[in-house]
Formats: C-alpha cells, sequence, structure tokens
C-alpha cells in the first residue's frame, strides 16, 4: 500500500520543530509528507493530498500569486477539498485551550495541534493523524448515494438499538444524506466528545459506581467490557463505549451474583466476587464519601450530584449527559466561570462561594 500524502505548508521549513514533524509522520511508512513554504504556492489546486497541515503563522516568508494565513488557506482549501482532512498547527499561546476548542468547532478544521504538544507527545499525533486520514478515507469510500444512516451505522459499527440515540443528537444529516466534512465534525466533536451515546473511561466508571483509577487499570473489566467498545471510525482519538450496551453487561454481571442493589452499589461488589478483586467505589472530590455519580468538568474527577451543579461550558445537544462542576472547583478553582453556572443552579454555587469565603 503506498504511503498516504500529507502536505504540510509552513514558513520555516528547515526549522528543527518543522523537519520533527515531518519525522514523526514518516518513521512508521503509513505518510509520505511534503513541507511546502507558501511563497511556494502559486494556485491551491496544486495541493492534492490525503491530509492538508498548515502552520497558523505564514508571515515570515513574502508570498507571491497569493496570500494567506493558515485559517484563511484552511477555509479555501475545504471550499477546494471538502473530504480532505486540515490540521492546523500553532505555537503554544496563540490560541488558549478554550479558543482552541472553539476553533475545531469550524469545518475548516478538523483538527488543532501545539507543535510542543506534537514534540512531547509524538505517537498520540500520530494516532491522530492515522486515525483522522482512515476516518475521512473511509467516509469519503462511500458515494454519495450510499451515504446514508444505514451506511454511518456500518463505518460507526453501531446497531439499530443505537439508532434513535444518534439521532436524538443534532446529527447534520439531512433527508437522509450526509456530507463528509460536516458528519465527521459531528462523529467527533459530538458523540465521541461529549459522554451520552458513548462513554469515555471517567464516565463509564462512575455509571457502575467505580472509582475512574481502578476501572482503567483492571484488564478484566476491559475484557468484561470488551463488546460494548466503540470501534468505528475515529475510534483513535479516545477509547468509549457504547453506553446502552456497557450498562447492559453490569446489570447481567450483577444477575449472575444475585445482589439485590441499584446498579450504582451493586457492580462494584458484583465484580469483586465474581472476579476475587478489590475495586473500589468512586469517592465523591468534595466530602470524601461514596458513591459519586457524576464527574466534574472541571476536575475530572467523581463527585456525587448533591456536591454539584449543572454547568454549560459548550454547546452539547440535550440528548447529551450534561456537564456538573462540583462544589469543590467553584470554591477552588481557578478555572471556574461562574457565568457557565446552569441559572436554575446559580443561587445553590453563589451560597458555596459566600460560605467557603466567610471561612
Amino acid at each position: 500500500m503506498n504511503p498516504l500524502k500529507v502536505i504540510f505548508i509552513d514558513d520555516e521549513i528547515n526549522k528543527d520543530n518543522t523537519t520533527r514533524i515531518k519525522e514523526i509522520l514518516e518513521e512508521e511508512g503509513i505518510f509520505s509528507c511534503t513541507i511546502i513554504s507558501p511563497d511556494q504556492i502559486t494556485q491551491v489546486d496544486e495541493l492534492i493530498c490525503d491530509i492538508f497541515i498548515t502552520d497558523f503563522e505564514l508571515a515570515k516568508v513574502k508570498m507571491t500569486g497569493i496570500s494567506f494565513s493558515g485559517n484563511t488557506l484552511s477555509t479555501e482549501y475545504r471550499n477546494r477539498y471538502p473530504n480532505t482532512p486540515i490540521v492546523l498547527l500553532t505555537e503554544q499561546g496563540v490560541f488558549s485551550s478554550r479558543s482552541k476548542a472553539i476553533r475545531t468547532d469550524n469545518t475548516d478544521l478538523d483538527l488543532i495541534w501545539y507543535k510542543s504538544d506534537v514534540a512531547n507527545k509524538p505517537e498520540e499525533f500520530l494516532r491522530q493523524m492515522k486515525g483522522l486520514a482512515n476516518g475521512f478515507v473511509a467516509l469519503a469510500n462511500e458515494n454519495n448515494n450510499s451515504r446514508t444512516w444505514n451506511a454511518l451505522l456500518h463505518l460507526l459499527n453501531a446497531t439499530e438499538r443505537e439508532l434513535q440515540e444518534l439521532r436524538e443528537t443534532n446529527s447534520p444529516i439531512q433527508r437522509d444524506r450526509w456530507i463528509i466534512p460536516e458528519i465527521a465534525e459531528w462523529i467527533r466533536h459530538v458523540i465521541i466528545e461529549y459522554p451520552g451515546v458513548l462513554l469515555d473511561s471517567h464516565h463509564a466508571a462512575v455509571h457502575i459506581g467505580m472509582d475512574p483509577d481502578d476501572f482503567s487499570r483492571d484488564m478484566d473489566l476491559m475484557k468484561l467490557f470488551e463488546p460494548a467498545k466503540y470501534t468505528g471510525i475515529f475510534h483513535e482519538f479516545g477509547q468509549r463505549w457504547w453506553r446502552r450496551q456497557f450498562i447492559d453487561i453490569a446489570s447481567d454481571l450483577i444477575l449472575t451474583q444475585n445482589i439485590s442493589k441499584p446498579l450504582l452499589e451493586a457492580f462494584v461488589p458484583a465484580f469483586n466476587k465474581a472476579f476475587v478483586k478489590q475495586t473500589r467505589h468512586a469517592v465523591c472530590i468534595w466530602d470524601d464519601t461514596t458513591i459519586a455519580d457524576s464527574i466534574c468538568f472541571i476536575e475530572n474527577k467523581p463527585v456525587k450530584s448533591r456536591n454539584s451543579v449543572l454547568y454549560r461550558p459548550d454547546n452539547r445537544p440535550a440528548y447529551m449527559e450534561q456537564a456538573r462542576v462540583s462544589r469543590q472547583a467553584i470554591t477552588h478553582s481557578n478555572n471556574f466561570d461562574e457565568f457557565l453556572v446552569d441559572p436554575d443552579s446559580a443561587d445553590i454555587a453563589d451560597h458555596w462561594i459566600e460560605m467557603a469565603q466567610e471561612g
């Protein structure tokens, strides 16, 4: 199989971190990367490839013919080649982490990486590049007439059972038809990113009342829930499980151990009994008691619902699990933003802040 073609636009083509990115991409033979200075571009039509990467800052060379920043070049490229993934590279500090997330909401950009992060996390960068390329190729392999819900279920390795949930998540599918950049954005930045249809390891753990560290470390747990694991396109962007299948597996184990308690209370003792383990219940970050049933958005730690409030840090669909922020984060974290608290919970948050200030 021929390597996938990557074009990388950078105004410092001989700089160490630029050539290092090329080395990372090519080290497994999956990609062939060509670095192009913006002053060598005469037409966007010259830039046909499998993944298009551009630096954000392109001002260090004088350009002829056309003039672009990385951002406007991405927009122009998306207009010409909508089925090719676009990656923006930039220096730390150009975007805050929050504005970085906002930028990827724009379907002209499929991924943003800081150059320093590429150097520090080369394996993760390469894994995401492979996942991005493979996902877009799989989507493009469906011809225009076959880009339907049924085709998408196949690409997601989903069942008819998940179809109704997927339909509730503000999908961009119109009249049972989808287009590639929009559906890729929806899969990665809605279905995979927000817990609801799928669960990441932390949210999966609290759904069964278990400590997230114990959940992630235990190989018997991973094997038990393997049938619920998400293996569809873009799975390289984070380990996930289908929520309904995950809960069914947990419930079945509880039944085999004859434990008559709610899921949050029953799964940990059922698993420990069945596999002779000592896994722990999830402990609330605020009061150190069990059993925590949610995850604090800011701290990424388990929290009880009664010790947290609804938080609105993003535009996730209403069907997804809504974010919560813990009393711990509200009173101790500099990342807490009072304007993102759900209006119905604002009085509770204010009261907690007043109590913390009083001492």
